[in-house]
């Protein structure tokens, strides 16, 4: 089953940046994340096709439980893996 428990990270990127940003994020930073966030089940990243252009990109991070999603938003691991700690090259929002 489908976890219903996720945190929702959408990025913006400079133009220009996204190769870069996309190999950053993807061998990078979401299996950090992954690592790092206590209980994270895992993660899947999407590119935005439709919508109204505030975000190119959105990653959907999954947790077990309401507990551990809260634990980890919570605690001092998000802010290590979370904006301002990124490159330069993107602004982000989490929801």
């Amino acid at each position: 089953m489908f976890p219903e428990h996720m945190l929702c990270v959408r990025a913006t990127v400079e133009a220009g940046r996204e190769a870069d940003f996309n190999r950053w994020y993807d061998n990078e930073h979401v299996p950090d994340a992954v690592r790092m966030l206590p209980g994270c089940l895992g993660a899947a990243r999407y590119k935005v096709v439709l919508g109204d252009s505030s975000h190119q990109y959105m990653v959907l991070y999954a947790f077990g439980s309401a507990a551990t999603l809260s634990d980890a938003l919570g605690g001092p691991e998000i802010r290590a893996s979370s904006p301002p700690s990124w490159p330069t090259w993107s602004a982000s929002s989490r929801t």
